[in-house]
């Protein structure tokens, strides 16, 4: 599950029962206070890291500070997973508060591997890299996201964060197909899923992690059981993490009663 740091005063004394917390490392990056609480709260319980900012897709030079601090949390917290998006965020110094899709073709697969590698490098370890949920295709596109999500695994190492959340809300908006996007990406790069409540407005569907993953997403998260999961919960939120958790009951049912 993924930790809103408002309930890291509940996680000592109330755990979730969960496998691993998921946090977005850009919020700890300026605040050693709340670094210091995760650390305490979290004990021995794994952490995988979620970042927001590496621009993997952009044009501007990667931000140094940027990639610095991050291998400073990597080495602070030790976790099982350090993972970012398919997107882009920055263009001439400005950064923009939003994942932006890309123009999938064999130009960004070069300019994202080479990225990938260099920040990989910089970590010491896989960066794992997650599918994006978008709300318009560039024209001039000459291959699939899974397309360039295959090449970046066989050019760099990295994994691969499948968001179930996301190919929902393409499907939904776009007319890309699902099923065809999960038997198409290399399962075998996979180290992680995320299940998340998309929420329905006019005849879309936006990414707003507002609401509890759908049967689907379940369903999907059942057949991959084999790999860790993490609940996204980022707006909307419950007062408490018991309730924010509850949907974990349903996953954890939905793995335990899949087939192997």
């Amino acid at each position: 599950m993924n930790l809103r740091l408002r309930y890291l005063h509940e996680v000592a004394s109330d755990q979730a029962q969960v496998d691993f917390w998921e946090v977005i490392a850009d919020n700890l990056i300026d605040d050693r206070l709340a670094l210091t609480r995760l650390g305490d709260a979290v004990g021995a319980t794994p952490v995988s890291l979620h970042c927001v900012g590496f621009d993997l897709g952009g044009v501007d030079p990667l931000e140094s500070t940027y990639v610095k601090a991050i291998a400073r949390l990597v080495e602070t917290l030790r976790p099982v997973r350090v993972s970012d998006h398919l997107c882009w965020q920055r263009l001439d110094g400005e950064h923009f508060a939003d994942l932006l899709p890309l123009p999938y073709s064999d130009k960004l697969i070069d300019h994202v591997a080479d990225r990938i590698n260099r920040v990989q490098d910089a970590l010491g370890r896989q960066l794992s890299v997650e599918n994006l949920s978008y709300y318009v295709q560039f024209a001039g596109s000459t291959l699939t996201e899974v397309d360039v999500l295959n090449a970046l695994v066989r050019r760099t190492g990295c994994g691969l964060l499948v968001d179930l959340a996301n190919i929902e809300v393409n499907e939904a908006n776009l007319g890309i197909q699902a099923d065809a996007f999960l038997a198409s990406i290399d399962l075998d790069a996979v180290t992680e899923l995320h299940l998340a409540g998309p929420e329905q407005v006019g005849d879309g569907l936006v990414d707003t992690h507002g609401g509890t993953p759908s049967m689907r997403q379940l369903r999907w998260a059942g057949e991959l059981r084999h790999v860790p999961a993490c609940y996204e919960r980022d707006t909307n939120l419950p007062s408490t993490l018991r309730e924010a958790a509850r949907p974990l009951e349903r996953l954890r049912a939905a793995r335990s009663s899949s087939p192997r």
